[in-house]
């Protein structure tokens, strides 16, 4: 890992650590950072999109065999895997089984571009994944429900093609857009100063993004103490598994 990546950890660490101190000590405050979530993961989205080059993506949308295996492993195998660790620590609690089920089935969309990017990742090739990913676990969303939670939902086609346009075509065409006119307009070295800017923002953007979601869900957490140390667990468990899957 690339040295500013190790900062870009490091800070998400800290970020985590202040957000749950705010969540103690100022619990009101706390809860209002929520409000800023959405408004960071489209700067995120952004600055992610805004980074990439566009030839690299259209030639990562050719690799038709990773992705196919990626949707495989992510609307498959995943939710398998995700139903089997839920129902073995949560299977008495059916309101946080049914959430910690909906965490396992719904894979990484754009937001996650970031913890790519840190991780040195390929993140052209996650962002052909993305629309792929939001599309397929919304319309498999009410199926999962019923196959594995016995609950019933609806599929809102209006509110998918909203989310779609809003969490994914609209940074993407304003950050690819704005790339490729900056890059025209402006002089190589000050274009090549704000390719930089940007690079440093992103871990920010992505550890301030972080330390809401913590914040404004600390009451919450404290609140199910004993439900969130076996949620922790069952996570670890899910995260754990292709590794021990691997080594087999």
């Amino acid at each position: 890992m690339p040295p500013n990546n190790r900062y870009a950890t490091l800070l998400i660490l800290l970020s985590v650590l202040v957000s749950l101190v705010l969540g103690i000590k100022a619990p009101q405050l706390a809860a209002s950072t929520g409000s800023f979530v959405d408004p960071l993961i489209l700067a995120l989205v952004f600055l992610l999109f805004f980074e990439l080059r566009f030839l690299p993506v259209v030639r990562a949308a050719r690799h038709w065999r990773f992705l196919s295996i990626a949707w495989i492993a992510n609307f498959i195998l995943i939710p398998t895997i995700g139903w089997g660790v839920a129902s073995l620590f949560l299977s008495g609690q059916p309101l946080f089984f049914t959430g910690l089920l909906i965490y396992f089935m719904a894979p990484c969309t754009d937001w996650f571009l970031g913890f790519t990017r840190i991780a040195g990742g390929n993140t052209a090739l996650g962002s052909v994944l993305v629309p792929i990913n939001l599309i397929s676990q919304l319309l498999l969303f009410p199926v999962y429900l019923s196959i594995f939670a016995s609950a019933q939902a609806n599929v809102d086609l209006s509110g998918a093609a909203g989310s779609l346009w809003q969490w994914f075509i609209l940074p993407f065409i304003t950050a690819i857009a704005g790339h490729q006119i900056l890059s025209r307009i402006l002089p190589s070295s000050a274009f090549s100063r704000l390719m930089n800017l940007s690079g440093i923002l992103i871990p920010c953007t992505l550890s301030a993004l972080v330390a809401c979601i913590f914040s404004a869900n600390v009451a919450t957490i404290l609140s199910h103490l004993s439900t969130f140390a076996l949620i922790l667990g069952a996570v670890f468990s899910f995260s754990s598994s292709p590794t021990i899957s691997a080594s087999f």
